[in-house]
């Protein structure tokens, strides 16, 4: 799955965690079946 990121934000892995991702850019997240991934405004 690939996010094109404008502003501080999370990538949000069900069940796993997240990463924050400060800079604008695209990134790609390849995770198992199952596994949900979102994009969500930073928390901090």
């Amino acid at each position: 799955k690939e996010f094109s990121v404008k502003e501080k934000s999370d990538i949000v892995f069900s069940g796993l965690g997240w990463i924050r991702v400060a800079e604008r850019g695209v990134v790609a997240a390849w995770v198992p079946e199952g596994v949900d991934v979102v994009l969500r405004k930073a928390l901090v």
